[in-house]
């Protein structure tokens, strides 16, 4: 995990949103292993409201064979990552 100097203003706003995030619905089908699980769309419609309301914005911008998430705070520019 890698963040900006500075995460004063990052951390309270993610520790808020996280408290506020719910269940995800899993409502598609994975007809391989008969099971459901949630989409990347169900996620977000879960996750990007919350992040919003404190000012926090999440990209995951794609780099080879890895995906970097980074969870950004708008107004102050801080920022946490991690790529998988």
């Amino acid at each position: 995990m890698k963040t900006s100097t500075e995460t004063n203003k990052l951390l309270p706003a993610l520790f808020k949103a996280k408290q506020e995030f719910t269940a995800v619905s899993k409502s598609a089908d994975n007809p391989f292993f008969k099971s459901k699980y949630a989409s990347l769309n169900e996620h977000l419609e879960v996750v990007d409201p919350v992040l919003y309301k404190y000012g926090l914005m999440l990209l995951q911008p794609a780099t080879g064979s890895s995906v970097e998430s980074i969870i950004v705070h708008a107004e102050s520019g801080q920022w946490v990552s991690s790529d998988m």
